[in-house]
């Protein structure tokens, strides 16, 4: 999977959402080169494939394929093989084929599924909504890829360093530095292993999860928004209400008072 970064991806348009069926056959029949990209989730079956870059591809039950714009490959004899394949058409840097089986692959299959009832069943706003699933979908792969990289001691560093965030939310002097040597890292080498772990920065994601507090306390409790302002980390009043309202589109008395329910809906 080496070369693949789903934030190098900027989808331009879906050729199609179909079934996929590679039928028993005598003979190995070549496929491509196609003018997009092909991500496909197999359902049923065993297949082996072989690119013309030489990658030996596993299509098998519950694997995801990714093959980029160009790329010929061979369907080598087997079973028979079905499965579910969206064709689009993306501005990306050079990515390599790759295949892997996935641990959570109803997840994979609810989103194939939801892809091809948009797609058959078009209406305003379907196209937006597809693009959004196979953009989940990219950023899936990419989450497993960093996943599969990273020595399970430095993610387990990184899932401890959340902890310690979450259980200190309130302090406005929290900052990165006080992070970094909960990983046993300095805070530069923090930064870059936490962005790519968890696609944020730690500096984004502890306003995100201050934001999220908010929310809670907002919906759930009677305390004044200055106390909850506190509560959440926040130097000031003024600071949480543009903070909020950047991350939400709403003030913390609007979203009070309006209901997350329906704010939340409407969003």
């Amino acid at each position: 999977m080496r070369g693949f970064n789903s934030e190098n991806y900027v989808i331009t348009g879906l050729e199609n959402v179909s079934g996929l069926t590679w039928n028993r056959s005598a003979t190995v029949k070549a496929h491509g080169p196609y003018p997009y990209h092909s991500l496909i989730c197999i359902l049923k079956g065993s297949r082996e494939l072989t690119t013309d870059a030489k990658a030996n591809l596993s299509a098998r039950t519950g694997s995801i394929l990714l093959l980029p714009q160009g790329t010929v490959y061979t369907v080598d004899r087997g079973e028979e093989t079905e499965g579910m394949i969206v064709n689009f058409m993306a501005e990306c840097n050079a990515c390599t084929p790759f295949a892997y089986t996935v641990s959570n692959f109803s997840k994979w299959q609810a989103l194939f599924a939801s892809l091809q009832s948009i797609w058959l069943h078009s209406k305003p706003g379907s196209t937006a909504r597809c693009f959004s699933l196979v953009y989940q979908a990219l950023a899936m792969i990419d989450e497993y890829r960093v996943k599969q990289d990273l020595p399970i001691a430095r993610q387990k560093a990184l899932e401890k360093s959340v902890i310690y965030m979450e259980a200190n939310l309130g302090r406005p002097s929290f900052s990165v530095e006080t992070m970094a040597p909960v990983c046993d890292m300095c805070p530069t080498y923090f930064r870059q292993q936490f962005r790519r772990f968890y696609g944020a920065s730690p500096k984004q994601y502890l306003l995100n999860a201050r934001i999220r507090k908010a929310k809670d306390l907002l919906a759930t409790t009677d305390l004044t928004i200055t106390k909850i302002a506190e509560k959440t980390g926040f130097s000031s009043l003024y600071y949480f209400s543009k903070a909020f309202k950047v991350a939400t589109e709403h003030s913390p008395r609007d979203y009070r008072e309006k209901g997350s329910d329906v704010i939340e809906a409407e969003a």
